[in-house]
């Protein structure tokens, strides 16, 4: 169950970062760069939870 969540929060993460680059406005790329963080450090904790 942890896993599918990791690879799951891993898989969000990353396509934040895709439309990141997509952005123009320098605020909301910093808003959703902090998000997408957030989200890495989550399934990053979920997945070592895993282990």
């Amino acid at each position: 169950m942890e896993l599918i969540v990791g690879i799951f929060l891993t898989a969000v993460c990353l396509i934040l970062m895709t439309i990141e680059m997509l952005i123009k406005d320098i605020e909301t790329r910093l808003k959703v760069i902090k998000i997408a963080i957030l989200i890495g450090f989550a399934a990053l904790f979920v997945l070592m939870k895993v282990r």
